[in-house]
């Protein structure tokens, strides 16, 4: 699972539940928006492409 910096998953109450369930985590950059540029690409296009007509 990839994730940013924000305090619900760096916790270690996700970590606990992150490890349990066999889910590795991976955190991009702190102050990087170019890390998931790619996916907020695809998210967009797929919201367009399915909501709109």
């Amino acid at each position: 699972m990839r994730t940013d910096h924000r305090a619900q998953y760096t916790s270690r109450i996700f970590a606990e539940a992150c490890g349990s369930a066999g889910v590795r985590r991976s955190m991009s950059a702190v102050g990087s928006r170019a890390d998931n540029a790619l996916a907020k690409s695809f998210n967009a296009t797929f919201k367009r492409e399915t909501l709109q007509g």
